[in-house]
């Protein structure tokens, strides 16, 4: 009978280094892929919306000591096509600090782009005054000038003045999809309107519990 050769306990402990060691290499690496996955999330930008911040909206910028005309590509936010701007400063009545802005047919339209987030209801606001002046607010994709938005509770597109009096008008307007940037226009018709107060921001959500029509935008 042939004897079975017998394998001594070096050898046994020899043919096992190669397996610890794989073993050991794909622990490090497996180790190594989770530290790195981890700090890549740590990296990624967020996902967050920023809020629509419409900027000088009150017209205190460029800050004038006495009215008259602003070349219109010198106010900050706002931009006029050759055309320039009537600043009013030093009156009692001004709805928002102490300036407000006077557009004419004379000169191009008062516009402003900022970032906005797709399917979102947004509420644009303006204080407004003249003496039989009528104007327009504008609204669509930044680059073009967009259409006439319909102020809330009115059967005209027209803002309109006509006692001398600050009034105030606001509507509501939903950001198209894939429309990340608007452009909000502010077109005189006829006469000198004087604009002040000018906002764009989300509409205020209805909260929970709220009885219906809790969620309509109040004046003033």
């Amino acid at each position: 009978m042939q004897k079975v050769k017998r394998v001594s306990g070096n050898r046994h402990r020899r043919s096992r280094k190669p397996i610890v060691v794989a073993a050991c290499v794909a622990s490090a690496m497996l180790s190594a892929l989770v530290l790195q996955h981890a700090g890549a999330g740590t990296s990624e930008p967020s996902t967050t919306t920023p809020k629509p911040t419409l900027v000088n909206g009150g017209f205190e910028q460029p800050q004038q000591t006495t009215s008259g005309w602003v070349d219109g590509n010198e106010i900050p936010g706002w931009k006029s096509r050759d055309g320039w701007v009537g600043f009013n400063t030093g009156e009692d009545d001004t709805p928002e600090g102490n300036q407000y802005a006077s557009i004419t047919p004379s000169y191009a339209p008062l516009e402003q782009e900022l970032a906005t987030t797709p399917g979102e209801e947004m509420v644009w606001r303006l204080k407004h005054t003249g003496h039989q002046s009528t104007m327009w607010l504008l609204l669509g994709a930044a680059g073009g000038y967009g259409t006439i938005q319909k102020p809330a509770g009115k059967g005209t597109f027209d803002i309109t003045g006509s006692n001398g009096k600050w009034g105030e008008w606001y509507g509501i307007y939903q950001v198209p999809q894939k429309q990340t940037s608007s452009r909000i226009t502010l077109v005189p018709v006829y006469g000198q309107n004087n604009v002040d107060a000018v906002s764009f921001e989300p509409r205020p959500r209805l909260e929970v519990g709220a009885s219906a029509g809790a969620g309509v935008v109040q004046r003033g």
